[in-house]
């Protein structure tokens, strides 16, 4: 996998759809993770943002389960009532146009991203779910455009195969 791509590239947001957040770089952008595992953004030493936040209230404490069934009856992916909610829209405010200076891979596809500022972003496979899709790195040539005609895109795919981490492509 090609991570330089995203090096010398700004953040230019995080969303989150269904149970998938996405992370843009580039404008326009250049390459994109879609994470379905934890996260975890900090700042030095503080804790920002993680994707364990959208089970909490803003005060920490579980959602309880008018917020659970609001999500479920409004189709929502997470709870506007969530720490989720509110941290997604600091950390955006905190990533928002900051350059990613390097990128570590470990031995077990763990994702290290360190932004100008002292920021950094860990995706980490937290599980061992059988055909766990963990995260994919999506490489578009030249650009994402509305248009799918005037872009390719090469998709590096990191799941997890009866217990074994592996790494597929697709274009």
């Amino acid at each position: 996998m090609n991570y330089s791509k995203i090096i010398g590239n700004r953040c230019c947001g995080l969303t989150k759809i269904a149970d998938m957040l996405i992370i843009n770089f580039g404008k326009p952008i250049v390459a994109s993770i879609h994470a379905f595992c934890f996260v975890r953004i900090t700042k030095r030493s503080d804790i920002i943002f993680t994707t364990s936040d959208e089970l909490f209230d803003v005060n920490g404490a579980l959602l309880d389960n008018d917020a659970v069934d609001e999500i479920v009856q409004t189709g929502a992916f997470y709870s506007p009532k969530s720490l989720f909610a509110r941290n997604l829209e600091k950390v955006n405010s905190l990533l928002n146009g900051k350059k990613v200076v390097a990128i570590y891979m470990s031995e077990t596809f763990d994702l290290a991203i360190f932004f100008d500022g002292g920021i950094r972003m860990d995706i980490i496979l937290d599980c061992l779910k059988k055909d766990m899709e963990y995260y994919r790195f999506i490489e578009f040539v030249p650009h994402w455009d509305t248009d799918i005609k005037n872009y390719e895109s090469i998709h590096y795919i990191v799941s997890n195969k009866y217990g074994e981490i592996k790494v597929t492509v697709e274009s």
